[in-house]
């Protein structure tokens, strides 16, 4: 399987983590999600962290590696619930399997946290541009690992692409109207993974 990008603007999450990086990353999401990136201030996440400005800085060198661990940690979070879901349903058809997917993609990609994270991405994209290739890279990457086994299954030749093409329909469109304040379309599961499986079985 084809790996997109490396990820080294998100990091991994360490082995063991403290209560105060916890308190840290945890203030850090809440203020980034309030105010913005760069309206929010090492002094103001010290503050609701409740620690110290040099303890700060002990974990993270700068603001930008505690945006990138903010946004890595919602986006491993987010898929980690996914991967259960799909433990979960490890006995059905491939295509029931993908189902399941789409919706539960389509359900994360609309609700408010996964909205105000894309528009934090959003906003700070041009001033931090390898964190936000990254994050979306990162994303692609996850969907590709869940649905390219079930997709082969079913005898799609090039399940990269509609691996790639499941993203774009089943997370980033219901994540952009979500954006905006459009109302989701009245989106089909069923009918949009039955087109997307019959063009590529054409191909």
């Amino acid at each position: 399987m084809t790996r997109y990008r490396s990820y080294n603007a998100l990091p991994d999450q360490p082995e063991g983590t403290s209560e105060i990086r916890d308190r840290i990353i945890a203030a850090a999401t809440q203020l980034f999600e309030e105010h913005g990136f760069r309206k929010t201030s090492i002094d103001a996440i010290t503050r609701d962290a409740r620690t110290s400005k040099r303890t700060v800085y002990e974990y993270f060198p700068d603001k930008h590696a505690i945006l990138s661990v903010v946004l890595a940690q919602f986006i491993r979070q987010r898929f980690t619930e996914l991967e259960r879901m799909k433990a979960q349903d490890s006995g059905l058809p491939p295509r029931d399997v993908l189902r399941h997917l789409a919706q539960g993609l389509s359900d994360v990609a609309r609700d408010g946290e996964s909205k105000a994270m894309y528009r934090l991405l959003l906003a700070e994209a041009d001033h931090v541009p390898d964190i936000a290739r990254a994050s979306h890279d990162i994303g692609l990457q996850q969907v590709v690992e869940l649905v390219h086994k079930p997709l082969s299954a079913l005898g799609i030749g090039d399940a990269e692409m509609a691996a790639q093409i499941f993203y774009d329909v089943f997370v980033m469109a219901p994540l952009n109207r979500a954006l905006v304040g459009v109302e989701p379309m009245p989106i089909n599961v069923d009918v949009a993974l039955d087109a997307l499986l019959d063009g590529f079985s054409r191909t």
